[in-house]
């Protein structure tokens, strides 16, 4: 039955939703259906005060008064109903049908989107493993070149008059900014000026706040391309000043606020500190090599006294963290995932807190001294749990963890056969209404989208997206309540696709380039929009604006 106007005003004006079974009429302050006609009781309030209310399902159950809306279960047996996915079709009728306690039209996938060409001549440098853009709560950074100034960098607040060059570091060249890093009212990144050497440099976003925050090195680089840090809005990276080797620095964008923390291998060499990752709100941790513990992990503060060894997880001169694929590792609340060994255990999954006794393992999928962990893609935190890449008995795998050895198991065995490579790719771990996607081959379909809830059941193949091939999904992010991603259905080629976590709500969202590849990637993604790097075929230009 159609709802009336002022009913419809009341439902988008109220709050969450109640409940109540069908008991008969005579004035129950519960609004009923006993005859199951899709009215409330005598097609008028059940109550004095009370709004005319709906059983648009016709299950036998009506929405309680103020606020109440239907939910369309389908199922007399179920009040108010089970949890279900949010079709397109129900986006704009008022009903709570995926019986989230929401009216629907309000969840923000409801809301329409648009997908635009910016109109600006500048090509973004897509490397996300060295930093070259990163989002604020309201602007996006890049590393673009425009084929005037080189590649320098760039900010775009969504529109066209906002997106520009922010300063021309190297007015002969490039300036190669990398690992950008936004804290609250400054983005920290690396670059070149063409005369002193790969430097730290700070910006406000504007040209002329745009500076050389030291020159660490005054005869050489006094960076490497090493991953950096935020603890609070103090920077800790990599620093070498020519006369104390690599070791662990701190800036605050100031001359005067950056310094060398702490010399914690003394001599040219250095302790060679390695792969900052945040921890927690004001410090960070890394790997670095200091006698006699060899390479382990370090969480610093930005002091020398906050810098201190977490644990020796493999005691002696052995490295617990022996390899590159540290900086594929995952958090959240104030813990971290990585991949590391005790000496007597190949690579496995490890977790730390910072503290000793909040660092140890949590897999030993492969018994003995075989690697049981995959470094990349990143482990993912979802839920209160751990999603990584592993390999044991079964092949290559996705396994999940509450974070404890015990907890820790093979999520779905999807390809019986071999592998089914959970390995390659950017960002494929995603979390995106409640579930997680990731990309995989079952030997059968191909690389496709998969989805889990975290369980063995929960666990499917989302849409074979190319019947005849591999449609190679990348750049999963999450949007407005969606999960977005490219691939190539065979026919349109490279383009973006957009999911609700169901095979019939998983569709090409845009075709950028007709009758090529649009191979679009997320730049940055902000609370109300996402910047886009795709080839239109035309001129519209590399970068797109998704609200």
């Amino acid at each position: 039955m159609a709802l009336g106007l002022s009913l419809l005003v009341l439902l988008t004006a109220c709050g969450r939703i109640g409940y109540g079974p069908v008991s008969g009429d005579g004035g129950d302050v519960i609004p009923s259906d006993s005859s199951r006609d899709g009215a409330a009781d005598s097609g008028a309030p059940d109550s004095a005060g009370d709004a005319a209310a709906c059983d648009v399902d016709g299950d036998g159950y009506a929405a309680i008064s103020c606020g109440g809306v239907d939910c369309d279960d389908s199922n007399a047996a179920i009040a108010p109903g089970a949890e279900g996915p949010l079709g397109d079709a129900t986006c704009s009728d008022a009903i709570d049908n995926d019986c989230d306690g929401d009216i629907d039209g309000a969840d923000s996938s409801c809301q329409p989107v648009d997908i635009s060409p910016l109109g600006v001549a500048v090509r973004p440098i897509l490397d996300p493993l060295q930093g070259t853009f990163a989002s604020g709560s309201d602007r996006v950074y890049f590393a673009g070149d425009d084929g005037s100034t080189g590649v320098e960098l760039w900010v775009s607040d969504g529109t066209r008059a906002g997106t520009h060059l922010v300063h021309d570091v190297n007015p002969a060249g490039n300036s190669d900014p990398r690992h950008l890093r936004v804290a609250s009212d400054k983005v920290f990144f690396f670059a070149d000026d063409g005369t002193n050497g790969l430097e730290l440099w700070v910006t406000d976003g504007t040209s002329a706040g745009t500076l050389m925050v030291r020159d660490i090195h005054p005869s050489g680089d006094g960076l490497r391309y090493h991953l950096p840090a935020l603890a609070g809005d103090l920077l800790v990276f990599q620093g070498d000043d020519g006369v104390n080797g690599r070791e662990p620095w701190v800036s605050d964008g100031t001359a005067a606020g950056t310094h060398m923390i702490a010399d914690l291998t003394p001599g040219a060499g250095g302790s060679q500190p390695y792969d900052m990752q945040t921890l927690d709100a004001g410090s960070v941790v890394f790997r670095a090599n200091v006698a006699p513990s060899g390479i382990e992990l370090w969480r610093s503060d930005g002091t020398a006294a906050g810098t201190t060894l977490i644990a020796d997880a493999n005691p002696g001169a052995g490295a617990s963290l022996p390899d590159g694929w540290f900086r594929y590792w995952g958090g959240a609340d104030g813990v971290l995932y990585y991949r590391g060994t005790d000496g007597t255990n190949g690579l496995e999954l490890w977790r730390t807190d910072g503290t000793e006794a909040g660092t140890l393992a949590v897999s030993d999928i492969e018994p003995g001294a075989g690697d049981g962990a995959l470094g990349a893609p990143h482990p993912l935190v979802a839920g209160g749990r751990v999603f990584f890449t592993g390999t044991g008995p079964d092949g290559v795998e996705p396994y999940v963890s509450d974070g404890t050895p015990t907890s820790t198991r093979l999520l779905a065995d999807l390809n019986p056969t071999g592998d089914s490579n959970v390995v390659d790719g950017t960002y494929q771990f995603t979390e995106s209404r409640g579930l997680v996607f990731f990309t995989a081959d079952d030997g059968m379909s191909g690389r496709e989208p998969w989805v889990t809830d975290g369980s063995a059941t929960g666990t499917r193949l989302l849409r074979d997206i190319r019947s005849t091939g591999a449609s190679d999904p990348y750049g999963l992010f999450s949007f407005r309540g969606e999960l977005w991603f490219s691939a190539d259905d065979g026919s349109t080629g490279v383009e973006l696709w957009k999911s609700d976590g169901t095979r019939a709500n998983t569709v090409l969202a845009r075709d950028f380039n007709p009758g090529g590849d649009g191979i679009p990637f997320p730049i940055g993604v902000t609370a109300s929009w996402v910047l886009l790097a795709a080839d239109g075929g035309g001129t519209d230009g590399f970068l797109w604006v998704l609200r």
